[in-house]
């Protein structure tokens, strides 16, 4: 047998926009909060959706009088706020295109990159962050009329205006979304596509600068969609639709696709990044999850066994869902005690979700690593260095075709044609087999994996092993590599 699995399962995903979803929610139930939100200092804040869907067509009609149009390109950044939600809405409603920007670097490099590279970026809107960071990294590369939120002077020729989501604590711009909001009838939105860009995101920057990712309406559903099946969240009642993710708004896996979806609440933190160390993380997550008790979570792997490794929890959440590298079998230790159900997620910001199983108390395992399975209307196959598919349970590439094909890299020709490959395969670099159960374990990426006494190793399995003897002193460890499995 060859190493190629495939879903037949239908794709449910309807094909709408964000925009008439979220409507859809504020005509149902304008009181149901849409997103409850941990400041620093355990300062909680809400939004309704309601008040998401009023504020983003109010802010639209904003937009479309300074000018922004089909096409244009408005950055986005910070922190998780309503403020962030607001502008990424607002800037789909006028058919204009979100691009979501970083302040990861002090001297504002991410951001000046990033925004030269899609081009044609009009405007961007930001929070000015804890003690003005953000505003202060911004300045690097340009100048703000603090009035009027004009740009004066910048490295970025088409950027005409900056918008702060809020005033900053001590900085003397003081223009801010307040200043945009418009409710006018005489400003007419434009109808939109569910084929129109929805999002521009950018991915890790594993393999060099971050690369950037046009996705559709139609295909930001289709994740959302997917989260929702491995979340079970299908058959809860209205009022269990309560979900904690962590993750910023700026990346696939913190995208708000799953609340569009069901309408439900997301809770989350300001900034996942805040915390000095990852304990402290950890305590800021456990923290809120006792306090707000929701029904079904998404933790990235390492967080996950964060909380596994503390003994002092007392939530049960019903549903959980973990990824962003391989998953040790280990987490399952968690069923029956904190949750009720395990679902690994594995893809790439390329493609979204590509695949992904659920696990119970009665799942029956032997691998150390936990698999997953093509989710609705996906293939998947394992190859080797020539392309080729290769035997069940033998490793290699993992390449993947989902059901909105993945377009290539916005303005990046040269890296496009290394991962696009025909009849619409992403070559995703990772290292996988498909084993006797017919799932794919992952074990790390191709361009990092070692060859020691001619067995291909990752390094992840190395660094699990060394963890784990530092756990437990001189006890014996092993590890299965590539050749094991053949």
């Amino acid at each position: 047998m060859e190493s190629y699995l495939r879903s037949t399962d239908p794709v449910l995903a309807p094909y709408t926009t964000i925009p008439n979803l979220l409507q859809k929610w504020a005509n149902e139930d304008p009181n149901r909060l849409a997103c409850i939100i941990y400041n620093k200092g355990n300062l909680r804040k809400t939004i309704t959706y309601g008040e998401l869907y009023n504020k983003s067509d109010s802010l639209a009609k904003g937009l479309v009088r300074y000018g922004i149009q089909q096409g244009d390109v408005v950055g986005v950044g910070g922190n998780n706020t309503a403020e962030f939600l607001i502008c990424i809405f607002a800037i789909q409603m006028t058919r204009a295109k979100p691009l979501h920007l970083t302040f990861h670097m002090k001297d504002g490099s991410d951001l000046k990159r990033m925004m030269q590279l899609v081009g044609n970026c009009k405007m961007i809107m930001f929070d000015p962050g804890e003690g003005d960071r953000h505003l202060k990294i911004v300045r690097n590369f340009m100048s703000i009329d603090p009035q009027n939120g004009q740009v004066t002077q910048c490295e970025i020729p088409d950027l005409k205006l900056a918008v702060l989501h809020s005033p900053p604590t001590e900085a003397v711009e003081r223009f801010t979304l307040q200043d945009l909001y418009n409710d006018g009838n005489d400003v007419h939105l434009p109808q939109i596509d569910p084929d129109d860009t929805a999002a521009i995101l950018s991915t890790s920057g594993s393999t060099g600068f971050p690369k950037a990712v046009e996705f559709s309406h139609f295909s930001i559903l289709l994740n959302g969609y997917n989260i929702h099946y491995l979340l079970q969240t299908e058959s809860f009642d209205k009022t269990e639709l309560v979900y904690f993710n962590g993750r910023p708004f700026y990346w696939m896996g913190g995208y708000p696709h799953w609340e569009i979806v069901t309408g439900g609440t997301r809770i989350t933190q300001s900034n996942s990044f805040s915390p000095t160390s990852a304990s402290a993380g950890t305590n800021y997550v456990i923290e809120i999850l006792q306090k707000e008790r929701p029904f079904c979570a998404s933790f990235g792997t390492p967080m996950l066994q964060h909380i596994l490794h503390r003994q002092d929890i007392h939530i049960k959440i019903r549903s959980v869902m973990t990824g962003s590298q391989p998953v040790p079998s280990t987490c399952l230790d968690g069923l029956g005690k904190i949750f009720d159900s395990l679902a690994v997620a594995y893809g790439a910001t390329e493609l979204g979700f590509g695949a992904g199983q659920i696990y119970t108390a009665s799942s029956i395992l032997s691998q150390k690593y936990l698999g997953v399975v093509p989710l609705s209307g996906v293939d998947l196959k394992v190859v080797d260095h020539n392309g080729l598919i290769v035997k069940l349970q033998a490793s290699g590439e993992v390449y993947i075709r989902t059901p909105v094909r993945f377009q290539g890299y916005v303005n990046n020709e040269e890296k496009t044609k290394n991962v696009i490959m025909p009849c619409g395969w992403y070559k995703t670099d990772d290292y996988a087999y498909i084993n006797a159960d017919n799932s794919l374990v992952v074990s790390g990426r191709i361009s990092d994996v070692m060859e020691i006494s001619g067995a291909k190793v990752a390094p992840f399995v190395i660094e699990v092993a060394m963890k784990k003897q530092r756990c437990h002193g001189r006890s014996r460890v092993s590890y299965q590599t590539s050749t094991d499995r053949q």
